[in-house]
């Protein structure tokens, strides 16, 4: 068997698993590994508002945490937040269902920009830092239950 061959059989072996490790490693470093035990998914609590293709970070990684470029679906339901990202970057991720009475929110800075940090817990379990646009829409979805200070 020619070495060319071998490229065309070995790339996507070796990708593949490259891929599995890194999505597994960023779904550790964000948190979602204990949030979605600490919170599972109540899939019978239907959404009052759906945001697809939001942007945010989760964690405590350096500088902010893991970024979630356009990737994340935030919805606004009776009792609670639901937070999913897409499968294909984060095959391990299962939805997390965090109730409106375990978020605080607080605002800060990073850089340059502004952002709403979601606190999950009392002790903090994890945390969520998404743009205050986005916030105050998951605000207005919560019907008054997520309370955004100023």
């Amino acid at each position: 068997m020619e070495p060319v061959y071998l490229v065309f059989i070995l790339f996507p072996i070796v990708f593949v698993g490259f891929w599995v490790l890194v999505t597994l490693f960023l779904w550790r470093a964000s948190g979602w590994a204990s949030l979605q035990d600490e919170y599972p998914d109540r899939p019978d609590d239907q959404s009052h508002l759906t945001l697809r293709a939001q942007s945010g970070s989760m964690g405590y990684f350096p500088l902010g945490g893991v970024q979630f470029g356009n990737c994340l679906r935030l919805e606004a339901c009776e009792t609670g937040l639901r937070i999913s990202v897409w499968k294909l970057l984060s095959p391990r991720s299962k939805p997390i269902f965090v109730p409106w009475t375990r978020i605080s929110a607080e605002v800060t800075h990073t850089w340059f920009f502004r952002f709403v940090r979601l606190k999950f817990g009392n002790p903090e379990k994890g945390r969520l830092a998404i743009r205050p646009r986005v916030a105050k829409k998951l605000a207005d979805g919560s019907r008054g239950q997520l309370a955004l200070p100023g």
